[in-house]
């Protein structure tokens, strides 16, 4: 029994300071690989190669068939941070943590041509103010229930997130994710 107790202990001593991600990659569970993947499905994405979560790519087929429906092409300027081995300081904003959660991207709109149509400054006009393609795309975008716009920074789409998830939450599935994902060739 006590042994029991000593090693119920240690157990809970190693998730607490590597994470539960180890549990599953040490048994070889089905949740140990990365969700994290390149979504190349579509020609309307343009510029940095797009990473997401899979459960995300279904959304950016939707963004890429709007992006078709407005004649504009989506140039990614960023999507999911890989941290590697570098130490990131303590995340404390949600945006910023759809990144590193695979779950977001910024952006700029070109035309068809690949010119640049509307940026960081253009998406922060009223509609009333930006090009009828980029108002077409910014308005269609609206539609899409899982994802908002930064408020502040209107160029990064991300996924939004359940009202439970705090960020301490959050951090927990960031540091297992970036875990599984260490291994990611990007």
């Amino acid at each position: 029994m006590k042994f029991l107790i000593i090693f119920l202990l240690q157990l809970l001593l190693v998730s607490c300071t590597y994470g539960f991600s180890w549990f599953s990659n040490w048994f070889g569970g089905k949740h140990s690989h990365c969700p994290v993947a390149l979504y190349s499905k579509d020609s309307s994405y343009c510029g940095y190669k797009l990473y997401a979560q899979k459960s995300f790519h279904p959304t950016l087929e939707q963004i890429g068939q709007y992006a078709k429906e407005c004649k504009v092409k989506v140039n990614v300027k960023q999507s999911f941070i890989n941290d590697g081995d570098q130490i990131i300081p303590k995340i404390n904003d949600y945006t910023q943590m759809a990144f590193h959660l695979g779950l977001g991207f910024e952006y700029e709109l070109l035309d068809t041509n690949e010119r640049l149509l509307c940026n960081r400054v253009c998406l922060n006009k009223p509609a009333s103010q930006i090009m009828s393609e980029a108002n077409c795309f910014t308005s269609k975008l609206k539609s899409i229930q899982d994802i908002k716009q930064d408020a502040f920074r209107p160029e990064q789409l991300v996924q939004k997130f359940n009202t439970t998830d705090t960020l301490a939450l959050l951090e927990l599935k960031r540091k297992d994710l970036q875990e599984k994902c260490k291994n990611l060739k990007m």
